[in-house]
């Protein structure tokens, strides 16, 4: 899988989680090797990365924005795509903010929301990638979904 590199680190990130919780080490070796497979590809001239999250300690939904150059030109359609990337990533924020504090009310401990929220992440990505028609190997399970005890 080919992403921005800011992506691919959340990927990286990601990954790792499952790795440490992988219930056998089959599985560890298997998520492992999915881990190797991600890339990233060098910003170009002009790129703009868009991330959303919710921050543990603020408690608030931020989307962040990394610009490879201070001033940059792009053409519209380009603007366009940055700007419903922005919205998306805001709503995304928002919604991991909700179900975060939802789920501390409804009395989760932390970990588990993290557990949580790490795969809904995983899941949207995925999801946004067979929408664009990347799809996934055919051979590709998703990670296994916390536990609900």
């Amino acid at each position: 899988m080919k992403t921005d590199i800011a992506s691919a680190a959340r990927a990286y990130r990601m990954r790792l989680q499952e790795i440490a919780r992988a219930p056998s080490l089959a599985t560890a070796v298997k998520l492992a090797r999915q881990a190797l497979e991600i890339e990233y590809e060098e910003p170009r001239r002009g790129h703009v990365s868009v991330v959303g999250g919710f921050g543990h300690g603020s408690q608030e939904a931020y989307v962040s924005l990394e610009v490879t150059q201070k001033v940059t030109q792009i053409p519209v359609d380009q603007a366009r795509k940055i700007a419903n990337n922005i919205l998306e990533q805001a709503t995304y924020a928002e919604q991991d903010g909700a179900l975060m504090t939802y789920l501390v009310q409804a009395g989760w401990d932390q970990r588990r929301i993290g557990d949580l929220i790490s795969h809904l992440r995983a899941f949207r990505a995925r999801y946004r990638s067979d929408l664009a028609g990347l799809g996934l190997a055919d051979n590709e399970e998703p990670p296994p979904a916390p536990s609900a005890a």
